[in-house]
């Protein structure tokens, strides 16, 4: 009761606090004092980063979101900066977003400039900037995977890469985690102890160890809470007494929340208690298990395994309901960087220190890279494996419920160690391992033949299905959301992936489908497969890292494409005219021909961001006429479609993909009034969900999500 009357007061106190933060920050003026609270990301329009704001002369800051201007260089944790920009509050759908890691404004800067600290704090970020300088400049073939293990430093790898480590249930490697650093305390006190060495200097040596992965990272909030998550562990694993770490981990837990509310709401906090909390349960267990049945292993790999194994019986469920992916590779892929992973981020963490300290560290940084690009190649192998991961969707609090009752299951029945046990486990294991995966490898069949405009929020994503052919049209730009609409319909493999034009809230997401959804061909506008311009030369290298150079084709007007009972006719364009842009959306034709005598039954229309100008020319050209489903240009913007147009389509069904609440103010009231006024029933993701329109031979049914 006392501690829920407590979480109450603190959590009332966090609110009133951000309350006045943001009314700080929106009467902010002048020059702005920056201190960056997170390391900068680089994206689609330059680099960001979260950071403490203090308008001058004011004695309130508050925290922001601020991105800086032109080719800024990606800032670190703790740097300060001043400079001219713009305030605005958050848009209202990122206000939910940006509360819950206290985030009250964002923060666009027109000038910028670096001060010079000094004291303290100043040498701790120097030695931090020299460790992550030598491991990342040049990149030594690891793509900046040592300077992620060693420093926390992402802004050097690749979102391909990270999400290589996504698919096969490896992200843990890379992210300032409890259970990354209980791992590494663990390898060290096996090595220490299998040499003989006292207790005492065993431990001095795993906190030598966290005072330098602290002094690397410079000290952020998430290292501090995973350095304390990693002493609890290590109570566990060095006492064996489950009970004083089960206490110690509660204890971390309770004062870090009680230090920073906003913790309580942070999903990577919970990620590594759930880790932590796994390997002070199971760590022992599992080892127990390893050293009876193989005991011819090396210690070191022993215990590395079941620290490994740990750690994930309660935070997969968690990371998959967050993540909306299954990893069914990450048994294989940890059991495969076990050997690797502890003496990997031990040597990435020495030879950073060693390269801040050293003058010439070229030769250390280049054996600390070198270590990390041989758990990259390992990592890479495991999300190649066919269906290495699959879309899923559950709500995180039945995730976390399933994880707990499977955790409390497996503590009550343990097994003592016996290698009858282990064989069967491993048969098991293995069988079902070959079931699900022959199961994957069967195309669903659909029962009925539907396009569906999914929920993606504001961009467009329309699935097509008929029997066991699925294509999709676009892929939005919010990865999470796209896999949770693939899950929701059981897609795992996809005939082809249409991409209408490169514009991120139509091509986002595709390179979030590599080793998630199996794609056999991606089909493009043939005249972005030799277009200059920077956004198509980003979709055809993310179209062929998906399937390969060979199955990235081209298509241009007049060419037919036929899935099952529907035949698409491309309609659009002639040739490109603004170099992939809206008016060079492709566009198609899709007639379903149900009972295949080669007539159709009904005719959808889907154009992509073309807009009335284009609509104009195709109805001109005798290239459409009336339909039945009509997938709204742009969004239902105000010029994708005149009035007089909407009669001549008259279409039953309009599909309008857009974004809740979205800035653009999409759909525009005069083409839904069009519409409307043209007798068809409009349709809106925001508003419906995931709309289907389902084909039968004399009806056409909607069903939505909501």
């Amino acid at each position: 009761m006392m501690g829920l009357l407590g979480g109450s007061i603190l959590g009332f106190a966090q609110g009133a606090r951000l309350h006045q933060a943001q009314h700080a920050a929106l009467g902010s003026q002048g020059l702005l004092h920056v201190t960056a609270l997170s390391d900068g990301v680089q994206g689609e329009f330059g680099v960001s980063c979260t950071a403490r704001v203090q308008a001058e002369g004011s004695g309130r800051s508050f925290t922001a979101k601020v991105a800086f201007p032109g080719e800024f260089k990606a800032p670190m944790y703790g740097q300060r900066f001043t400079g001219y920009g713009t305030v605005s509050e958050l848009s209202e759908d990122r206000a939910l977003w940006g509360w819950q890691r206290g985030i009250t404004a964002n923060i666009k800067l027109r000038t910028c400039e670096r001060v010079v600290l000094q004291g303290p704090g100043a040498a701790l970020l120097s030695f931090r900037e020299r460790a992550v300088r030598a491991l990342t400049e040049p990149l030594r073939g690891d793509s900046g995977l040592a300077a992620a293990i060693a420093c926390g430093w992402r802004a050097d790898l690749p979102e391909t890469v990270y999400r290589q480590f996504q698919v096969s249930g490896l992200a843990h490697v890379v992210a300032v985690s409890g259970a990354h650093l209980s791992i590494v305390a663990a390898l060290v006190a096996s090595i220490l102890g299998a040499l003989r060495f006292p207790k005492p200097i065993s431990i001095a040596a795993q906190i030598a160890l966290l005072a330098a992965y602290l002094a690397l990272t410079a000290m952020p909030a998430s290292a501090i809470r995973a350095t304390l998550m990693t002493l609890a562990g290590m109570t566990s694993w060095t006492a064996r007494r489950r009970a004083s770490s089960l206490s110690a981990l509660g204890c971390c837990i309770a004062l870090m929340i009680a230090l920073d509310a906003q913790a309580a709401l942070s999903s990577s906090f919970a990620l590594s208690v759930l880790a932590t909390l796994g390997i002070v349960v199971f760590g022992g267990l599992i080892n127990s298990w390893l050293k009876a049945c193989m005991g011819w292993l090396p210690a070191f790999i022993r215990e590395a395994l079941a620290l490994t194994f740990a750690s994930s019986v309660l935070a997969t469920p968690f990371s998959a309901a967050l993540f909306s992916q299954l990893p069914l590779a990450a048994p294989i892929a940890n059991i495969a960087i076990a050997p690797l992973f502890g003496p990997v981020c031990a040597a990435g963490i020495i030879g950073a220190v060693a390269c801040a300290l050293l003058s010439s560290p070229d030769i250390v940084a280049s054996l600390a890279c070198g270590c990390a690009s041989l758990l990259l190649k390992v990592v890479q192998a495991c999300a190649s494996i066919p269906y290495a991961s699959i879309p899923v969707v559950a709500p995180a609090s039945v995730s976390l419920l399933v994880g707990l009752v499977v955790s409390l299951g497996l503590w009550l029945w343990w097994p003592k160690p016996d290698h009858r046990y282990v064989y069967r486990f491993l048969s098991v294991t293995g069988i079902v391992g070959v079931v699900v995966f022959a199961l994957l490898k069967v195309p669903i069949v659909h029962g009925g033949y539907e396009i569906v405009a999914l929920d993606v929020g504001q961009g467009d994503a329309i699935l097509i299905r008929s029997g066991k052919h699925s294509v999709l049209v676009d892929t939005g730009n919010q990865d999470t959301l796209l896999r949770q609409a693939l899950a929701r319909h059981h897609i795992a493999r996809l005939d082809a992936l249409i991409i209408t034009h490169p514009d991120d809230d139509h091509m986002g997401s595709l390179a979030s489908l590599d080793g998630v959804v199996q794609v056999d061909r991606v089909l493009l506008a043939r005249d972005g497969l030799t277009c200059s311009c920077a956004s198509c030369a980003k979709l055809r290298g993310q179209a062929v890292s998906l399937v390969g150079k060979e199955q990235v084709t081209g298509v241009s007007q007049g060419d037919k494409l036929r899935f099952g009972v529907f035949e698409f006719t491309c309609v659009w364009p002639v040739a490109f005219r603004d170099e992939g842009g809206n008016c060079d959306s492709l566009c198609f034709t899709v007639d379903t021909d149900i009972d295949g005598d080669g007539s159709r039954e009904w005719r959808s229309l889907l154009v992509g961001d073309a807009e009335h100008e284009e609509v104009s020319e195709m109805l001109s050209a005798g290239l459409i006429d009336d339909v039945d489903v009509y997938k709204v240009g742009h969004h239902g913007s105000k010029n994708a479609l005149t009035q007089d147009q909407a009669a001549l389509l008259s279409p039953q069904v309009s599909l309008c993909s857009v974004g809740e609440r979205n800035r653009y103010g999409h759909p525009a009231a005069s083409t839904v009034e069009a519409l409307e006024n043209a007798g068809s029933a409009v349709m809106r993701t925001d508003e419906h969900g995931d709309v289907a329109c389902r084909f039968a031979k004399d009806h056409i049914s909607v069903k939505t999500l909501r």
